[in-house]
């Protein structure tokens, strides 16, 4: 593709921190290693919490956080971007009812940090993934993700922060195979899920220049509603995408065929999963007229305006 989804922005102090990291000759450990702890340590400060523990992904981050929950867990909000996010991360223990109450309601931030469904005055658990860089409301435990099309790219990992030094314990030991010091004996349920010493380096690196990171994204999602003619929300703190809405299911494929022609990448978000007692009307709607746009941190303005012409001319 001429123009990708993304590029990691990665500088030369990043490559440095990756060799530094590589002749150290610790490369993993089940404890976490001292970037593993650096960067746990650095990513509380940032978003305000007293503990962080760094996890193999996102998505882990989101499954330990759930199994860890007693009673059904229920995503908030009837609307359609408040739930297909944890679906689509295989999570089994949602409750997709149409009522909003639940004992254990989730918190999502979808595409960017404004985007929260809905503002629940007490989310227990919180899906920030998509949104490093702010925190949820309460700050209840949170999980972020370093996917490489995230805002900090680490190929992959992810790291959940909460204030409860108990609950702390009880994600290093899960991401362990459950193993608590030294022991090698279980003592808690767990799996393999801990981050490598060389991911833990390369976003502890790009954590170093978050606002800058966060600004120029902004900048670039702001370039492409001026270019597509959009009207503009309030600016949020953290911007993951550009989703781009169209008038119709054959409106959007309309628009991606002409810019797989020209050589540019777009996306589908997640599909509707096929759910007989609940069809979810709105997230198949949401499904079929959405496009996610090339969208990068360093991508340049004579790109977005390449995409956005394409879109009108389609």
């Amino acid at each position: 593709m001429k123009i990708p989804m993304c590029r990691p922005w990665l500088t030369q102090e990043d490559y440095e921190a990756v060799e530094r990291t590589l002749r150290s000759g610790v490369l993993s450990s089940g404890g976490g290693g001292p970037e593993v702890e650096r960067l746990e340590s650095e990513f509380a400060r940032i978003h305000g919490y007293k503990n962080a523990v760094a996890v193999s992904s996102g998505g882990m981050g989101l499954w330990m956080m759930t199994s860890r929950l007693n009673g059904t867990v229920s995503i908030t909000g009837a609307t359609f971007p408040g739930v297909y996010n944890h679906l689509a991360c295989g999570i089994k223990t949602c409750d997709m009812g149409d009522d909003d109450e639940g004992d254990n309601p989730i918190a999502t931030a979808l595409y960017h940090s404004s985007f929260v469904e809905p503002a629940t005055e007490r989310p227990v658990l919180a899906d920030y993934c998509e949104a490093v860089g702010c925190s949820p409301v309460g700050h209840c435990d949170c999980v972020y993700s370093f996917y490489p099309n995230k805002q900090l790219a680490g190929g992959e990992g992810g790291i959940i922060c909460t204030n409860s030094a108990d609950r702390a314990r009880w994600y290093r030991s899960a991401r362990n195979n459950g193993r608590r010091g030294a022991a090698w004996e279980p003592a808690q349920w767990g799996m393999n899920m801990r981050m490598s010493e060389l991911t833990a380096a390369l976003v502890r690196s790009q954590l170093c220049r978050l606002e800058t990171i966060l600004e120029y994204r902004r900048a670039r999602w702001l370039y492409y509603k001026a270019c597509l003619n959009r009207p503009t929300c309030e600016l949020s703190i953290s911007i993951f995408a550009y989703l781009w809405m169209a008038d119709s299911a054959s409106h959007r494929e309309r628009v991606a065929a002409r810019l797989r022609g020209a050589g540019i990448e777009s996306r589908r978000t997640f599909p509707p999963t096929r759910r007989a007692d609940h069809p979810l009307p709105l997230w198949k709607q949401f499904y079929d007229t959405t496009l996610l746009l090339p969208f990068y941190t360093t991508m340049p303005l004579s790109e977005i305006e390449t995409v956005c012409r394409e879109i009108r001319h389609a």
